[in-house]
């Protein structure tokens, strides 16, 4: 169906770019960095065949299963949406994208290169050919500077040391731009708040005779006005010294839209003038300590970029204004020499005004889940609060109730539900025994008190947890987001456990997971989302990692009790036995844009938990499961694994399966539809497992020789209404491979409904 007729709607005097070949003869002796590749290359053809997925055109493929001469919906939703037409080759596209690959290896430094093209044409295809000669790059034999402005000068030339463009290494365009912007940014970090990457620039002289270049950095005078004959006035660049600061704390954008007059009244703190109409919203020591400009301190632009990113970091978005002061008299500032005269330029002031808009102060936010198979269901629902300034000092407080119901549908077994309510307080800065600006300078500072509390029902058992933790959050420049909770600790409590349920299980270490216990650790995490918008290209990369017992172990004398019966011994703290892990976490997803209508997503998640000293398997709620409506979708949640045990079809009376390590990807093929209701095709593959120690039989241990054949498969679809602010989705899972079925039944050959499971949830679930 994909390849056969490829070619059908391809005119006849026509040829379908198949594919672009770049042919690369290198230099030798170059270093790694300096190599250029054909993925670099690859970014300036202007023509690009039809995309495909592991060698498969789908694309294509479906625009080729449309009817051309029909324009009904149905014909047009295989044309315009799921499929893609053919590309024709177009040879002045190919002489164009041979030009931009030719000003690229000369922007390299590769002055003589040449880059040719070619094309194959050949059963009503066409291949095409670029071959990219390097030859010998030019380096740069000398760096000299002619700099105008004699304040400057005496500035820059005591910064050559740290400059980027270095004799005898390549010549090379972005080098220069790079540092252009260096010494932008460090002029504009001192006071010279009117500089720009403009009043630089570079004079190359070429020597053909041994491939070099001879480069002259250029830093022009500003122009200070005009004569009356029209001739241009130059002048030293002017510092700026900051002036007064106005923080406008509740500017709506619709007054300098609809033009409205609004009437302020005034706080000052710190400095800083506060202005707002009517109640002041946040309280003036929290707004001024986000501001991070001070009066009659130097113009510095990364102290302002820093004041932004405070004030977003409490909610408020905001825009920051600069307006010189004419009317004053100027300052001379002098920069004296010992042998050279001495140099001047003046100093000005420049007023600071902040729009910030206030948020909304509170919100509402609700998700639920629904999963269904032949054999068991299960709802979900979770209902959130928030207020974004509890105290007036932009503290974030949430609170979150959720409940779940789940039954089976069998007279003998029971149903079970599980409630629960977790509130945090997140404030704006660390909360330290010392001044935390002189801790770290990092941006979105932030501490967190969480506690929750949650109850259990389940057929077998019932359990109680309760939970509180403190920790600290913060970002980097590149939108990483770290979380450091110093405390974290759970009392799980046990008070009920069928007895026939615990002589199910064989493995004594395994029983006790089932016992009341304390967890007191510490854990982190790493995340970095490119693009959070689903609809363009993005990753995510998120890491985690936590340890808890450690801190009690090291007391264990001081603090600790021993507790031993005929079978067991461990330590109590509290009257509670403390648990003793570790537990890692990597998942990384990508979204790559095929077209504006097309998809793909993909993810890998791996996780793994080990239990050791005072505790012999990891606690019951710190283990992974498989399954349901963001794992694999061709099973409910916790039906699937460990292993290719059969544990859930022979002993359970209730889906529970849990495992110490899990590994899973996930692929999505996702297309729109119509409007905001999109499609999607998915196959995940995964499982869960057990360590050697906590598990019952050998179907249950991960073994590096035996779980590529433990790994199971579904594949489904799915659909996704888009209401820009909600994101409903149901998706159909279909199980492929079972490694929990006896061996030859793993395979499914015949689909029936008990083989299949359907989600309907909220939000994409990667």
């Amino acid at each position: 169906m994909w390849s056969c007729n490829v070619t059908r709607y391809v005119p006849q005097d026509k040829y379908l770019l198949t594919k672009n070949f770049i042919e690369i003869q290198k230099s030798k002796g170059l270093d790694r960095k300096d190599i250029i590749t054909t993925d670099q290359l690859s970014e300036y053809i202007k023509q690009r065949p039809n995309s495909r997925v592991l060698g498969i055109g789908f694309e294509l493929g479906f625009y080729n299963l449309s009817d051309t001469s029909k324009n009904n919906w149905w014909q047009r939703l295989w044309r315009e949406k799921i499929g893609a037409p053919p590309v024709i080759f177009d040879s002045v596209l190919m002489s164009e994208s041979a030009q931009e690959l030719d000003i690229y290896i000369h922007s390299r430094g590769y002055l003589n290169g040449k880059v040719s093209d070619s094309v194959v044409l050949k059963n009503r295809r066409a291949m095409v050919y670029y071959n990219v000669e390097q030859n010998k790059p030019y380096t740069i034999s000398k760096l000299a500077y002619n700099i105008e402005d004699p304040f400057l000068r005496q500035i820059l030339m005591s910064d050559t040391a740290k400059s980027l463009i270095k004799v005898g290494q390549i010549y090379q365009r972005l080098t220069l731009q790079r540092e252009r912007e260096r010494i932008t940014n460090n002029l504009r970090n001192s006071g010279f708040y009117t500089f720009g990457n403009s009043f630089i620039t570079y004079t190359a002289r070429l020597s053909h005779t041994d491939n070099t270049v001879a480069i002259t950095l250029d830093l022009k005078k500003r122009i200070d006005g005009f004569s009356t004959g029209g001739v241009a006035k130059y002048a030293n660049h002017p510092i700026y010294r900051i002036g007064t600061i106005k923080v406008v704390s509740d500017f709506d954008p619709k007054t300098l839209i609809e033009n409205i007059e609004v009437k302020y009244d005034s706080i000052e703190c710190k400095g800083i003038k506060i202005l707002y109409s009517g109640k002041l919203q946040i309280k003036p020591e929290v707004l001024a300590a986000a501001v991070r400009i001070a009066p009659n301190a130097l113009y510095n632009q990364t102290t302002v970029q820093r004041t932004g990113d405070n004030l977003r970091n409490l909610g408020f978005p905001n825009t920051i204004l600069f307006s010189p002061v004419v009317e004053q008299d100027y300052v001379t500032v002098t920069i004296p020499s010992v042998n050279d005269p001495d140099v001047h330029t003046t100093e000005r002031l420049l007023n600071c005004l902040i729009q910030c808009t206030p948020p909304e102060k509170q919100s509402f936010t609700q998700n639920f889940e629904i999963s269904t198979t032949a054999a068991f269901s299960g709802i979900s629902l979770n209902l959130g609060y928030q207020n974004r300034n509890l105290l007036k000092g932009a503290e974030n407080f949430m609170v979150n109730f959720r409940g779940a119901y789940e039954f089976v549908r069998s007279q003998d077994k029971n149903n079970s539900y599980e409630v629960g309510v977790t509130t945090s307080l997140a404030l704006p800065r660390f909360l330290l025994p010392v001044n935390s600006d002189k801790v770290a300078m990092v941006r979105n500072k932030s501490t967190k008190i969480q506690l929750s509390a949650s109850t259990q029902e389940r057929p077998d058992y019932h359990r109680n947890l309760y939970g509180i933790s403190y920790g600290y959050g913060w970002n980097n420049r590149m939108g990483a987001v770290f979380q450091f909770n110093p405390l974290d600790v759970n009392v799980v409590q046990v008070p009920w456990v069928n007895e026939q349920f615990l002589d199910s299980i064989n493995n004594p270490y395994l029983r006790n997971s089932y016992e009341s216990l304390m967890i007191i650790g510490l854990s982190t995490t790493y995340t970095h989302i490119s693009n959070s918008k689903y609809q363009f290209p993005g990753r995510t990369f998120r890491i985690g990692f936590e340890s808890s017992g450690n801190l009690i172990n090291l007391f264990e004398k001081a603090i600790t009790k021993i507790y031993s019966n005929d079978t067991l011994s461990y330590r109590t703290f509290l009257g509670l036995r403390y648990s003793q892990y570790v537990r890692a976490t990597f998942d990384y997803s990508q979204r790559i844009n095929l077209n504006e209508y097309n998809q793909i997503a993909w993810r890998f998640f791996a996780g793994v938990g080990i239990a050791y000293g005072n505790s012999d398997v990891i606690p019951f709620e710190r283990r992974f499961f498989a399954g349901g409506s963001n794992s694999m979708r061709g099973w409910q949640v916790r039906t699937l694994g460990p292993g290719s045990s059969n544990y859930y079809h022979t002993l359970s009376s209730y889906p529970n399966q849990l495992g110490d390590i899990r590994l899973e990807a996930n692929l999505e093929y996702r297309f729109n539809i119509w409007g905001g209701l999109n499609g999607a095709i998915f196959f995940d593959a995964g499982n869960i497992w057990m360590n050697s120690k906590a598990r019952q039989s050998e179907e249950e241990a991960f073994r590096l020789k035996t779980f590529a054949q433990q790994i199971a498969f579904n594949t489904g679809a799915g659909l996704r209404w888009d209401f820009n602010f909600l994101l409903l989705r149901l998706d159909w899972g279909v199980k492929l491979h079972s490694p929990g079925m006896p061996a030859g039944e793993r395979w499914f050959r015949q689909m029936g409904m008990a083989d299949t499971a359907l989600h309907f949830a909220i939000g994409l679930p990667f």
